[in-house]
């Protein structure tokens, strides 16, 4: 019975739960296991690096990925062709504007999350273009068109 209340009494924060070792104990395991654990090198809180390249110029026009979506599901396309490494041109011309917005604010969490770029190049087209590539002021005007 004793067991049955001191686990009510842990559930309800009026008492602390027993491990059944002392605390210099756990501190010896802790820094034995700490010790095995240092030999190998992990880096968790290093930053995300992309690899550093000469940056792939795109010169034409059917170097891009062109898409229409007609409707919010088509943004799947876009963020497999996008992951791909593709550049992408998105013509939200054919969508409702709040279709429109839902798909803008996912291709930016999405550029943001590969480090890559959105930009409006025209009236409802914007570009996506994933990192260390370099879209030339030509081929953007011409996605307007």
């Amino acid at each position: 019975m004793s067991n049955l209340r001191q686990k009510v009494a842990v559930y309800l924060g009026l008492a602390e739960e027993d491990y059944g070792f002392d605390y210099d104990q756990q501190a010896q395991r802790d820094s034995q296991t700490t010790t095995r654990q240092s030999s190998v090198a992990v880096e968790q809180d290093r930053p995300y690096a992309p690899a550093t390249t000469s940056p792939r110029r795109i010169d034409a026009v059917y170097d891009v990925v062109r898409m229409t979506p007609h409707a919010y599901a088509d943004i799947k396309g876009v963020a497999q062709s996008y992951r791909a490494g593709d550049v992408v041109s998105m013509d939200l011309s054919a969508i409702s504007p709040d279709d429109a917005k839902r798909m803008i604010d996912f291709a930016s969490g999405l550029t943001f999350g590969l480090q890559g770029t959105i930009e409006r190049v025209g009236g409802k087209v914007f570009l996506l273009t994933p990192t260390g590539v370099d879209v030339a002021p030509s081929v953007k005007s011409a996605l307007v068109a």
